[in-house]
């Protein structure tokens, strides 16, 4: 199964070509392993300059990839 998240950009140049957040160089992951110890979005939000709905967009994209099964 291939899944493609629209709200994080990929290139080769760029952390290898891992997916991050468009205009920076944070790793989409990284939101996701900040959730998983227990933080808020608004604690990654004041750790990394990104904005709001790129989180909220980045979110609702992998709701919608694991809804569509």
């Amino acid at each position: 199964m291939s899944t493609t998240i629209d709200s994080l950009v990929s290139d080769e140049d760029r952390q290898g070509g891992t997916p991050c957040f468009p205009g920076t160089r944070v790793p989409g992951y990284i939101l996701f392993d900040y959730i998983a110890h227990g933080y808020t979005v608004d604690e990654f939000l004041d750790e990394y300059d990104i904005e709001r709905r790129k989180v909220v967009s980045l979110l609702s994209d992998v709701k919608n990839q694991i809804r569509k099964k």
